[in-house]
């Protein structure tokens, strides 16, 4: 177990990398195109993702600033564009198996978000998708990206909700 000093230098050693990574790759990049974080808002060149095999590579996947993949960048300019004129204070949110940019975001603007994972820690509660914990019409809004992969998961929960 590390002790409290160490992570607290770990934590301030990470902070002072991730605010010379952008300004860093800005400069390094600046005749890539530019784009626009919905995110964060960071204007400039993305993070390319190369692998092994150049068919799975992509271009301009992530975003140096706060790291979202293009399918997190895009899940939350979609919500948005769902929640525009709604009243986020009251807004109650429940998030299955969060993304880290989309939990701080609607953390920090819904009136009550509750995370959930079955196998992750760092969640407010660790429940499975069929098993909730919660009454029926607790949340306005459940959040389930990459959760209901199969079949039999999904016909339960047709037939629960």
């Amino acid at each position: 177990m590390p002790k409290l000093g160490t992570i607290f230098m770990s934590n301030q050693m990470l902070r002072i990398k991730n605010s010379i990574r952008e300004p860093m790759f800005k400069a390094l990049n600046r005749r890539k195109e530019k784009f626009v974080c919905p995110v964060c808002d960071y204007v400039g060149p993305l993070v390319d993702k190369h692998t092994k095999k150049k068919i799975r590579s992509r271009l301009n996947a992530k975003c140096p600033s706060c790291s979202p993949l293009k399918r997190h960048r895009f899940q939350w300019f979609i919500l948005q564009k769902v929640l525009t004129g709604l009243d986020l204070v009251t807004l109650s949110v429940l998030h299955f198996a969060p993304e880290p940019c989309l939990k701080e975001g609607l953390r920090a603007q819904c009136g009550r978000y509750v995370s959930t994972d079955l196998l992750c820690t760092k969640v407010d509660c660790e429940f499975d998708v069929i098993d909730i914990a919660f009454a029926d019409e607790s949340f306005d809004l459940e959040l389930n990206s990459h959760v209901l992969h199969y079949h039999w998961c999904l016909c339960y929960t047709k037939r629960r909700f």
